[in-house]
């Protein structure tokens, strides 16, 4: 448990610069609702750290030790994350657009649950003006203040500021450009994890980033730029993609494949009982036995298994129509499960 004494303000470890931390063991510390832009935590001993509500935006994270620490609802826009430990580290609910894992990054039971975008686009970097040519600008804020310092009740709600060489300006998201962020983020979080082995987390953020990835226009070029295109092959493609996410998943839920054959089995069961045999359904029986005849003829057309009822006129085409269905849905399920499989 964390006793009293070990809370220190890191106001008051801040050294000349304003931002190292570096090679320090600052285990079980409160950084949170700080303002830590570009702060350097290289080599230091983190586990158990709180960095809740912090704006880490450009901060340094190089070997260093993040066991059980806290960045709920922190902004770790463009953040450094490498050669670290980031076992039982939570990020629920934080802002990690722009987030970096590089090299060997642990991520063992590290969770990331319902992260988010700013309610405005952040967009900074490095500045090499004095902070007097910024403050006309730019509001300046000091490394070690507090979000109640700032004056603000929430980092998305932040004006343009400058903090630690770093400027910031906030920007409204263009129509469905938040969706486009979005895909970026959980494609960063598929390829961490699954560079950790973790198959079932990358399947999840690798559904995640395609289903944002569909409900966008807008793309992003080579130089960083994001555009909007709606052309005809762009049109397709999403057509095509959200076609793919109802059916299957994207071919990671073959349980809707599934539930696309059971619901075919059923639609077509009713069909049939409005139909034509050559052997017809008993006139005499209730509805609920003419039905379960028309099923029993449903499952067995669907796969491909012979029956004594024959259809008759446009019934042929019914029967013809649920063959072909059956068949594209069967290879679809088995492409989804020999994908899985091979993953796993």
């Amino acid at each position: 448990m964390r006793r009293k004494t070990d809370t220190v303000r890191p106001a008051k470890l801040l050294d000349s610069s304003g931002k190292d931390f570096s090679g320090k063991d600052l285990s079980g510390r409160d950084f949170s609702n700080r303002v830590l832009v570009g702060a350097d935590f290289s080599g230091s001993k983190c586990d158990g750290c709180n960095f809740s509500g912090s704006d880490l935006s450009y901060a340094i994270f190089k070997g260093t030790d993040l066991y059980k620490a806290k960045f709920e609802e922190a902004v770790v826009y463009t953040a450094l994350f490498e050669n670290c430990n980031l076992t039982r580290a939570s990020f629920d609910r934080a802002f990690i657009y722009g987030i970096r894992f590089l090299s060997c990054v642990n991520v063992t039971y590290c969770s990331f649950e319902e992260i988010q975008l700013e309610e405005r686009r952040r967009k900074g970097g490095a500045c090499g003006h004095a902070e007097t040519e910024e403050s006309s600008r730019y509001r300046i804020v000091k490394p070690g203040s507090s979000m109640d310092e700032v004056g603000v009740s929430s980092l998305g709600q932040l004006d343009n500021y400058y903090c630690n060489g770093y400027c910031f300006e906030m920007h409204n998201y263009s129509r469905d450009e938040k969706a486009l962020h979005r895909s970026q983020i959980y494609n960063r979080l598929k390829r961490i994890f699954k560079e950790n082995n973790f198959e079932k987390e990358a399947a999840d953020f690798y559904f995640q980033e395609r289903y944002w990835l569909t409900r966008s226009w807008h793309k992003q070029d080579y130089s960083g730029k994001i555009i909007e295109k709606r052309t005809k092959k762009r049109i397709a493609k999403t057509v095509s993609s959200k076609l793919s996410e109802l059916i299957c998943g994207y071919g990671e839920r073959p349980g809707h494949v599934v539930g696309w054959m059971l619901g075919g089995w059923i639609a077509y069961s009713f069909l049939y009982v409005t139909g034509t045999f050559e052997q017809p359904l008993t006139s005499s029986a209730s509805f609920f036995d003419q039905w379960a005849q028309s099923l029993y003829y449903s499952i067995c057309n669907l796969v491909s298994r012979g029956s004594d009822m024959k259809p008759l006129g446009f019934t042929k085409i019914l029967a013809i129509s649920q063959s072909v269905y059956g068949a594209i849905f069967f290879a679809i399920l088995t492409a989804t499960i020999v994908r899985k499989m091979m993953r796993n």
